[in-house]
């Protein structure tokens, strides 16, 4: 039981994932442990083919199939740990990728008034504007070649062979996946524990670029649907996911805020700038998962009104009219 949580109280729950390529042993315990020591449950997960998840082949980055893992992780949470934390303050954090994850995810109509908050960390909001960005580092001539990669993999797969990978990380004008600054690659690789979990290499299967060509997922486009409460945390050194995009999707989303980090993309995860970032985003949580406990004990309270008239009317033989027992 989380630490300072009333006897006999649910606590409530965050359910949590890292980004393209990351694994909960990359820095998410340094969050997740913040958020239990102050009552709340946290639920990390890895992605199918990465850290302490199984399935093949490894290393398969796909925005559709981590979404995917995200809606099992809701519906796990709800069905198999109901009891055990409270269900109905039910909260998503997502970093980089995964921030764009829990925007889509949390927007979804099945899934939407199920969610009481959402955090999301520097989250990659524009599939366009990053894929441009990405060919003016790289060149045009680079950027076929992944994409022909992506295709041979597909390919290759399709006919039972091995995966073809490229590059997850590496620096401006290379064939990676995410392009850095030699700063950034340097904090980037200073965030992975020694041994990670389930082999982890700097490597991803290519057909994400092929993916991403043929099928852009751009969160941007959905946070005009999202009814939880939002705060997005950017930085504004971040060249992958850039601040002025992020503004853009605060301007759309109908009840955010905005934390902004003089740093980039890979130092929130520093003891420099998490201790500000944790404070906040701790504080954010806790502030609407108590709105929501009133709002369940007001509902509890209607239902129970409710309840009785109609046992009330059933006895006395009436019909139950629910506008007789309106409640202020």
């Amino acid at each position: 039981m989380p630490k300072g949580l009333p006897e006999g109280e649910l606590p409530p729950v965050v359910v949590m994932a890292h980004g393209m390529g990351g694994q909960k042993d990359f820095g998410l315990h340094k969050y997740a442990e913040n958020f239990a020591q102050n009552s709340m449950a946290v639920f990390v997960f890895d992605y199918r083919g990465w850290g302490g998840s199984g399935g093949e082949p490894r290393h398969w980055l796909s925005a559709k199939r981590h979404m995917a893992d995200w809606r099992a992780a809701i519906a796990y949470v709800r069905s198999s740990m109901a009891g055990s934390v409270d269900i109905d303050r039910l909260c998503l954090w997502g970093s980089s990728f995964a921030g764009g994850h829990v925007l889509v995810v949390g927007s979804e109509p099945a899934i939407a008034p199920r969610i009481t908050a959402i955090v999301s960390q520097v989250p990659n909001l524009d599939a366009a504007a990053s894929t441009k960005t990405s060919i003016k580092q790289r060149g045009v001539p680079k950027s076929l070649r992944m994409l022909a990669a992506g295709l041979v993999d597909l390919l290759r797969t399709a006919v039972g062979r091995e995966p073809l990978y490229l590059p997850l990380a590496g620096l401006h004008g290379s064939l990676a996946f995410m392009q850095m600054t030699p700063s950034e690659l340097e904090r980037y690789h200073a965030n992975h524990p020694k041994s990670p979990q389930g082999g982890w290499k700097n490597l991803a299967r290519a057909a994400y670029s092929a993916e991403h060509a043929l099928f852009k997922t751009s969160p941007i486009k959905h946070v005009h649907a999202i009814t939880a409460p939002v705060l997005y945390m950017g930085a504004n050194k971040d060249t992958l996911c850039p601040m002025d995009i992020i503004k853009r999707a605060v301007a759309l989303t109908p009840n955010a805020e905005l934390y902004a980090a003089d740093c980039d993309h890979f130092e929130l995860f520093t003891p420099q700038h998490m201790p500000g970032l944790q404070q906040r985003q701790l504080q954010f949580l806790l502030q609407h998962v108590g709105h929501r406990k009133e709002a369940n004990a007001m509902q509890r309270e209607q239902d129970e009104a409710v309840a009785m008239a109609m046992a009330a009317s059933f006895e006395q033989g009436g019909e139950y009219e629910e506008e007789a027992v309106a409640t202020s």
